[in-house]
């Protein structure tokens, strides 16, 4: 990803109508529990209905911390809201951070630090990511919990995780940018094949062996 200020989707499941039963995590503590419809890229908001028939209510994304549902398998999917993140120069410390929240899903979850996502699609030109009609691809980033934006890590062709040639080094170069200092055995536990094997999220297991805090 050349340009963090962009347009970006939740995968593609989201464009159902359908609203899933959940809860919605509010800044200030506060917990609703009932129906969710998962957030389009377009929308601030997130529609919630109390009960199936009840009236739909929509609150901004920035009074949410997060949210939860079940999806069709009973399985609980997790989303956060954050600032998204990517260096400004891999020969600095500084990053270049979104001014607008955006719906981040939880793929894996540590102690201090979670792998997260967002999937995003273009269906026609314009500026920023996905200028080619069709194009999709899921963006992950790996967010310290203490802070209120995540780091820019891999961006990958398609929903999911694909290693395709290359993949390694641009994770790899990610990676030993930010915790180099910082955590210098997560850099030197990085191996290929274990990512290729395992996936993004075995680099939240190695931070967590190595650097993470309960």
């Amino acid at each position: 990803m050349k340009n963090i200020i962009v347009l970006f989707l939740l995968f593609p499941f989201v464009m159902s109508a359908k609203m899933y039963p959940g809860k919605i995590t509010f800044n200030d503590g506060v917990v609703k529990s009932g129906y969710i419809d998962i957030p389009d890229f377009r929308d601030q908001k997130v529609k919630f209905k109390a009960t199936e028939d009840s009236k739909a209510e929509k609150f901004e994304i920035d009074l949410v911390k997060g949210f939860e549902f079940q999806n069709e398998k009973n399985s609980t999917i997790k989303y956060v809201t954050l600032y998204l993140s990517m260096p400004k120069s891999f020969k600095n410390d500084e990053l270049k951070i979104d001014k607008h929240k955006t719906w981040l899903r939880i793929e894996k979850e540590g102690n201090a630090m979670d792998l997260v996502s967002v999937y995003y699609y273009s269906t026609g030109g314009g500026g920023g990511i996905g200028q080619t009609a069709g194009s999709s691809g899921t963006v992950f980033y790996l967010w310290k919990k203490a802070e209120a934006h995540c780091l820019y890590l891999y961006e990958s062709p398609g929903g999911g995780f694909a290693f395709v040639l290359g993949a390694y080094k641009a994770i790899y170069k990610c990676v030993e940018h930010y915790f180099a200092t910082e955590c210098p055995k997560l850099v030197e536990s990085m191996d290929k094949e274990d990512i290729k094997k395992n996936g993004l999220g075995r680099i939240i297991e190695l931070y967590d062996a190595n650097c993470g805090t309960k």
